[in-house]
């Protein structure tokens, strides 16, 4: 099926079910021909401006509306009985989103185990466990410091940590973001300049911020002095 057939299909199955295309928030009334592709399948190499018009033609035809961004799901979590924030996540938002989930998970595990940093990043997919004796949740890994730092058994070389369940539940979150082996593996967030992906970031998140407390003031970056 060639990408016009496939855009044509996408629209009247979003007029059918009353879906809204994803829009460019760049260009008022605009589909985003990036993501359509790629909720389309359709290689990056294809993804033309053509896709673009002929969905927003389209579009016009059948009385689909088209959002202001590519906003993803719906908003299902709460703090303080309320939504965490007003409007769902759009795509340009994810990788900050994941970066901040990743340092989430990371901090939980780190403090209800009591394991070392270079212990928990050295953690790997399937490391949850539960004692078949005592009941007992468990996570196993490598020591990094100790007299068992090296392991007794090499046929299994790894050591357990009594845990509870939230740790659990965020190793399980970091195990349905990616395939590695490694629960923080290295690049799972891809940038093409250092530069340019800190001042995303900062942008992404001071709207995270007014997203989630309105009305309120973000902190500022503390003063540093002469090292």
């Amino acid at each position: 099926m060639s990408p016009s057939q496939r855009v044509r299909l996408f629209v009247q199955e979003a007029a059918r079910t009353g879906s809204v295309l994803p829009g460019d928030p760049r260009t008022a009334g605009a589909v985003s021909a990036y993501h359509l592709g790629r909720l389309l399948g359709i290689k990056p190499s294809r993804r033309r401006t053509y896709l673009s018009v002929l969905a927003a033609t389209c579009a016009a035809e059948l009385g689909v509306r088209i959002a202001d961004d590519c906003y993803l799901g719906s908003i299902t979590g709460r703090v303080d009985d309320r939504p965490w924030r007003d409007r769902p996540i759009t795509a340009a938002e994810l990788p900050l989103l994941v970066r901040i989930l990743v340092a989430a998970c990371f901090v939980v595990i780190c403090y209800l185990t009591g394991a070392r940093p270079g212990e928990v990043v050295a953690l790997r997919r399937g490391c949850r466990d539960t004692d078949s004796d005592t009941g007992e949740l468990l996570i196993r890994g490598r020591r990094g410091k100790g007299y068992d730092r090296t392991p007794l058994d090499p046929v299994d070389p790894t050591r357990p940590w009594v845990t509870v369940q939230p740790v659990h539940d965020a190793i399980a979150m970091l195990e349905s973001l990616h395939d590695a082996d490694l629960l923080f593996p290295t690049g799972l967030i891809k940038t093409n300049s250092r530069a340019a992906a800190s001042r995303s970031a900062q942008r992404r998140s001071t709207e995270i911020w007014r997203g989630c407390w309105p009305g309120s003031t973000r902190p500022s970056r503390p003063a540093t002095g002469p090292r």
